[in-house]
């Protein structure tokens, strides 16, 4: 039990991986849902626009909205709680499902030898899940092209610091607009 404890920490995450859980846990809210399931962190990641995941997400597959789409879909099928509750006073509480994706994640975080779950720890966690295993699977995302998409965003990187994105794909992200600029004069 303590170990799982020491995973949960704010600490162990990385500042995107933190966003990503406070967001699921909003769209969950604003969903009227009590429980927070993987399919909300999904939408969080799919919806965090300068995330990894997404820039995994476009290398696997040119279907990102149709991807969004379904998500909200299945979003409106899960149960929501009576009556519905404001926000600001809503309390959420973790399904199994999501514990054992975050166990999932943190495992891929010990295997990577990183030191801070990050997005796409979260991402390869969720993998895990058998509902959004398969919702992926029609898009044909998977964990062995996940790796692939990752091995070309992250390179050799390790995640050792609370804000690794910024050092991913530093050349294609700036040496692209320094291309166009020494074109353009």
């Amino acid at each position: 039990m303590s170990a799982n404890i020491i995973f949960m920490t704010p600490n162990n995450f990385t500042v995107k991986s933190q966003e990503s859980l406070q967001n699921a846990n909003q769209i969950a809210i604003e969903h009227g849902q009590q429980a927070l399931e993987p399919i909300h962190l999904l939408a969080s990641l799919v919806n965090q626009n300068d995330g990894v995941v997404i820039s995994i997400i476009n290398k696997i597959t040119p279907l990102k909205k149709e991807l969004s789409d379904e998500i909200h879909k299945i979003l409106k099928t899960l149960p929501t709680k009576e009556p519905v509750i404001p926000s600001g006073m809503a309390q959420i509480y973790m399904s199994q499902q999501m514990a054992a994706v975050l166990a999932n994640a943190h495992k891929k975080t010990k295997s990577f030898k990183d030191e801070f779950i990050s997005t796409e720890h979260l991402l390869l966690g969720l993998i895990t899940n058998k509902a959004v295993s398969k919702l992926l699977a029609t898009y044909n995302i998977n964990e062995p092209k996940i790796l692939d998409a990752l091995k070309d965003i992250r390179g050799n990187q390790r995640v050792d610091s609370p804000d690794p994105e910024a050092k991913y794909q530093v050349l294609e992200k700036y040496g692209v607009d320094l291309t166009l600029a020494a074109h353009n004069g």
